[in-house]
């Protein structure tokens, strides 16, 4: 099945007038979701915040890989919406330079049942349809004021994921022997959506990431890996008896290296190199785990908040803690999944930490775990994607 989605003549164009931002100026822009409200706040320091009430329901944000799109995932109602950063790299042939303009609401991206697990790979994009198990497909260099849109359809609904690798497919196969909602396989698939070898086994998965060229998925009983050069074949990794009881559910992949984290259980987090046999270390936290990543300028050091109210610096290499500071109140982890818990992401050399029941958002230094500002948010913020950088004036 072949179909078009259509972007509004707004959304090719940029706007040219430029800060008055100096050579090296900091400037990071924050999307701020309401875990309660249909809206998104971009907070950006020394202007008033911009509130983006299009929605149909509270969402969940991501972002492009090079900053210019934030999407806005509403499972429910079966639509994501996009908006423009306003950051975009001009190109000076030997170097790029970061700019800005305004943001600006751009609406509707693509529809399906039950869009869930919304996963961004380079410059492509897959949004998994629970509700049928299909995917839709959207390369964003194709064109400027038209994406081209495909499908690739599993063989029912289920909660699955998908992740677009220069055109192939990596897309989960669901349990067809049992009414479990997770998929048991992974499959391969070429431009013409046809298999590239065998079914991957990877019971119960939930759970996905990239990391450089490999592909990870989290099953119940252990890692399934694939390498983007070749998908007709993977490894897996079972979890070490030494890691106990439990198994991963969300994995965030390493950026500088080629390295894997993960939860594991209700207080650890796990640290796997998928290079040769594989290995596992693991870190044991005094508290429940609410979120753990990689820092995204250097994979050999993570972050983690724990349920009582502490973020946690790490040596992801020895699976060390190395720095604790209390940023937040404590977090009731017997809630359901879905309540207002903070999150966070990363800003430059700052954490940016949302705390829903106290309506702020916290930036907080990498080096020292210091607050080091705190900026009212209305509502109850909860999703939070941060973009920016250094801007140059030349």
């Amino acid at each position: 099945m072949k179909n078009f989605l259509k972007i509004s003549a707004a959304a090719t164009s940029l706007l040219i007038a430029m800060s008055a931002a100096q050579a090296d100026e900091q400037v990071w822009r924050f999307f701020v979701g309401d875990h309660e409200k249909v809206q998104i706040t971009v907070v950006e320091a020394g202007k008033d915040p911009i509130v983006w009430d299009q929605l149909t329901q509270p969402a969940r944000l991501a972002k492009s890989e090079d900053g210019q799109y934030v999407f806005a995932v509403q499972r429910d109602n079966g639509r994501v919406d996009f908006a423009r950063s306003g950051f975009f790299t001009e190109d000076h042939g030997d170097h790029s330079d970061l700019k800005v303009t305004d943001p600006e609401w751009q609406g509707l991206f693509v529809t399906g049942a039950k869009p869930t697990h919304f996963v961004i790979h380079g410059h492509e994009v897959a949004a998994f349809m629970d509700g049928t198990g299909s995917v839709a497909k959207i390369d964003l260099e194709k064109a400027e004021d038209i994406y081209p849109l495909s499908y690739s359809v599993s063989a029912k609904a289920h909660h699955g994921v998908a992740v677009p690798l220069h055109g192939k497919l990596l897309i989960t196969a669901p349990t067809l022997d049992s009414e479990s909602s997770l998929p048991d396989h992974v499959q391969a698939l070429d431009a013409e959506n046809k298999q590239i070898g065998e079914l991957h086994e990877c019971k119960g998965l939930h759970g996905e990431a990239a990391s450089q060229s490999k592909i990870a998925f989290a099953c119940v009983d252990g890692i399934r890996v694939f390498d983007e050069n070749d998908l007709s074949t993977s490894q897996f990794f079972a979890y070490p008896e030494a890691l106990g009881e439990g198994r991963s559910g969300r994995l965030d992949g390493g950026k500088t290296l080629q390295y894997f984290a993960g939860n594991f259980g209700k207080d650890k987090m796990i640290f796997i190199d998928v290079e040769g046999e594989g290995s596992f270390a693991q870190l044991q936290f005094d508290a429940p785990l609410v979120s753990g990543y990689f820092d995204p300028e250097n994979s050999g050091q993570g972050f983690a908040h724990t349920a009582d109210g502490k973020l946690h610096k790490i040596d992801t290499l020895s699976a060390t803690i190395v720095a604790s500071a209390q940023v937040t109140e404590p977090v009731d982890m017997e809630a359901p999944w879905y309540s207002a818990r903070p999150n966070f992401t990363f800003a430059g050399d700052k954490v940016a930490l949302v705390e829903p029941n106290k309506s702020v958002l916290k930036l907080i230094s990498k080096s020292d775990l210091s607050i080091a500002e705190e900026i009212a948010v209305e509502g109850k913020p909860y999703q939070i994607v941060a973009i920016g950088g250094e801007l140059s004036d030349h």
